[in-house]
């Protein structure tokens, strides 16, 4: 998986997480905790070098905490930068959820989706 891809996971599932209305089988609920816990490093890793490349081509705005100042001479490179660093794959071993564990969960569409990269559909 691209760094673009787990980020993306990261945050269906951090949403997932944190709908509680969402009622779903333990076994679910265990395997999507387990999934974010075995990203969040990933994530993190990827978080800390967006801002070494930010650092490294601008400065910090003292008056927006988190965002930085860029130089216009500097943002293609930053913007490549970043590209470069969302294409980085990762070999991850992500733990499935088998579909047939979700037949009696009524799931959105959007929820579904968020959640479409760990499901195992049994044939």
């Amino acid at each position: 998986m691209t760094n673009f891809e787990i980020q993306s996971l990261f945050n269906g599932l951090a949403t997932v997480r944190q709908d509680a209305t969402m009622r779903l089988p333990a076994r679910t609920s265990f395997t999507i905790t387990r999934n974010i816990k075995l990203l969040q490093p990933i994530v993190e890793d990827m978080a800390e070098s967006r801002i070494k490349v930010l650092e490294t081509y601008g400065t910090r705005d003292e008056a927006n905490p988190g965002m930085f100042n860029i130089p216009p001479e500097n943002r293609q490179k930053v913007t490549e930068e970043l590209e470069a660093l969302d294409k980085v794959d990762n070999d991850v071993s992500l733990i499935k959820i088998k579909l047939s564990d979700l037949d009696h969960v009524e799931l959105s569409v959007q929820v579904m989706e968020q959640l479409y990269p760990l499901i195992e559909e049994e044939g």
